[in-house]
């Protein structure tokens, strides 16, 4: 492993800086990840190449700019990583990839080559957490219903008020990232959080002050987010029952995956306009024009948009960027993948 000598002073006082690759194209995504001070940072231990190229490498173009390389930073544009492409990084011992999933970009076998990777999935999830925070409050609040009244000419009185956030039920449908960061910006209101995990132990509910509870419970709460992987055990796991399970007057969010509900069940309940749902992944994206969807009342559509934050998606190259100082600074990365990490992966 090569060992990193960050002190000031003159090339020949310090070790080698290690080789990089960091394969974004040349385009607005690379500009809102990385910055003059990330940037700073990566040229203190590393001696960049950057892809020249408004556009993803080739995978004949990755095994050659490979090669000779001690880390890659990947992202999405990234073409996947295949074991043939692998198989040119003769000194590859790190991969950051700022994005969430890596399940596109490697392999299963990957783990077999003793290369670390890690991503940039805790600053993507604090975006969508953000996101969820923001629709649960705004729709609590009646707050799009609220301005298009005022937009129409209409008005409120003193006797026309919301339920608000406080007081509400909050279910959340799997246990990660994104529903740490939710909890996190609950905790400074009177709710109270179910949670259905099959990996989330009591001790951990008790630090974080939820309650373990099945499927149908946490449906059955005024709001209820989703916030699991997608894998063969979680496909369509919201059916035409649990999707009955949610009451009158609800909150549905999905930020996960579409495929998580089934799209008919789904579409059979909103017709009847008896709970809301706020949707931002769709069985086909972009969403088709004439989709029904898009003119149900009570739901709102957003593209796909819940973790394009500015601010965290720079984090997510920060996060990275620290990760591979860490280790080859000989410690341990924070956002290390492991192979059991990988498979409960979407």
């Amino acid at each position: 492993m090569i060992g990193i000598n960050l002190n000031r002073g003159s090339r020949s006082n310090m070790e080698r800086k290690i080789q990089l690759l960091v394969t974004n194209p040349n385009n607005r995504l690379k500009e809102q990840l990385f910055n003059k001070d990330n940037i700073k940072l990566l040229d203190s231990f590393a001696e960049i190449v950057w892809n020249p190229y408004q556009r993803e490498f080739t995978a004949e173009e990755l095994k050659r700019y490979i090669q000779g390389k001690d880390a890659l930073i990947t992202s999405w544009g990234t073409h996947p990583l295949t074991r043939e492409i692998l198989d040119c990084g003769d000194r590859l011992k790190f991969i950051g990839h700022t994005g969430g999933t890596v399940k596109w970009l490697v392999e299963p076998d990957f783990f077999e080559r003793g290369i670390m990777l890690v991503n940039g999935n805790a600053a993507l999830a604090k975006a969508v957490a953000e996101y969820c925070f923001l629709i649960a409050l705004s729709d609590s609040w009646n707050f799009i219903s609220t301005v298009n009244i005022v937009k129409a000419g209409g008005w409120l009185t003193n006797e026309d008020v919301s339920d608000g956030l406080n007081g509400k039920s909050i279910g959340l449908v799997g246990y990660g990232e994104i529903s740490k960061g939710f909890i996190e910006l609950l905790k400074a209101f009177d709710v109270c959080i179910y949670v259905y995990s099959n990996y989330c132990s009591q001790d951990e509910a008790n630090r974080m002050g939820f309650k373990l509870a099945d499927l149908s419970t946490v449906c059955g709460c005024d709001i209820v987010s989703l916030h699991t992987t997608l894998n063969e055990k979680t496909y369509h796991m919201l059916g035409k029952y649990e999707l009955s399970c949610i009451r009158d007057n609800a909150l549905l969010i999905n930020t996960g995956r579409a495929e998580l509900i089934d799209e008919k069940a789904l579409m059979d309940e909103l017709r009847t306009g008896r709970f809301r749902a706020v949707l931002d992944v769709f069985y086909q994206e972009p969403l088709a024009f004439d989709h029904e969807l898009r003119s149900l009342n009570n739901v709102i559509c957003t593209p796909h948009s819940a973790g394009t934050s500015q601010y965290w998606r720079r984090k997510q190259a920060d996060y990275v960027i620290e990760d591979m100082k860490r280790f080859f600074a000989r410690e341990m990365p924070c956002y290390a993948i492991s192979r059991q990490q990988y498979d409960r992966l979407t």
